[in-house]
């Protein structure tokens, strides 16, 4: 959750300095950095790695049918650029040092981690609940083509990363929900809102929270008599596995 929070301000202070060219908020990048680094070290990678993409992004310009590329000026190529140099030295300040950076790197290539733990397994069309994620990547690209405006070439870039990322493992899911809501509101109209537009969503919302709240301990429940009885936990104990993988959803059952 700390990552999510860290992650939105990092878009925008990017996407600040990519509006205004005289912004000085992506300055707070490297002091970010080393909170990321030492809170959750596995993706504290990230602020030098998009201040890498919009710095690619800003190299371009180009006008082709809908989509268009604007060349940003030297002094914000100049300012993202310093600031990936800092980020990359910031990621290395933390009880770790230059383990830290290549750490998520690492990571990646554990194929043991990649197969066991769920949240880094790949977005599926066989898994009924992912989609979601495709329902949502379905109406973005439709906002995108049915938008009076220009798509600009920097958006289709994020898009595509952040993409890439939540197909790749459905723990990337909300950097593209994050991400994508800087981006995608410029391309929609602003319109009236209707009489009862909000009393609406708040009684959406009610209900969803009621559902939740009546549904939530059963689930709980059902969860841990099924895959944590007795006979399980017994086993467990006997055999004292040195590594063993779990869900989140069972972690503190099996540390008590």
């Amino acid at each position: 959750m700390i990552s999510f929070s860290l992650l939105a301000l990092t878009i925008s202070f990017l996407y600040d300095l990519y509006k205004n060219e005289d912004s000085k908020k992506i300055y707070f990048l490297p002091l970010i950095t080393i909170i990321w680094a030492n809170v959750h070290g596995g993706s504290s990678n990230l602020p030098y790695l998009f201040c890498l993409i919009f710095l690619i992004g800003g190299l371009f310009s180009f006008r082709k049918k809908k989509i268009e590329a604007k060349r940003m000026t030297k002094k914000q190529l100049l300012k993202y650029f310093v600031v990936m140099i800092l980020c990359i030295l910031c990621v290395c300040i933390n009880l770790h040092g230059f383990k830290m950076f290549i750490y998520p790197y690492l990571n990646m290539l554990d194929a043991t981690m990649l197969s066991n733990i769920s949240e880094w397994r790949g977005t599926s069309l066989s898994e009924v609940y992912h989609y979601i994620y495709f329902i949502f990547l379905i109406i973005i690209v439709m906002i995108f083509l049915f938008s009076d405006k220009k798509i600009e070439f920097m958006d289709l870039i994020l898009f595509g990363v952040v993409t890439y990322l939540g197909l790749k493992s459905i723990r990337f899911w909300f950097y593209t929900y994050i991400v994508m809501s800087y981006i995608i509101f410029f391309y929609i109209k602003e319109r009236k809102i209707d009489k009862g537009t909000f009393e609406s969503i708040m009684l959406l919302c009610v209900i969803l929270v009621g559902m939740f709240i009546v549904n939530i301990k059963s689930a709980i429940d059902s969860k841990y008599q099924k895959f944590l009885n007795s006979e399980v936990i017994e086993i467990i104990k006997k055999e004292n596995p040195k590594r063993l993988f779990n869900m989140y959803d069972y972690g503190g059952e099996l540390i008590y």
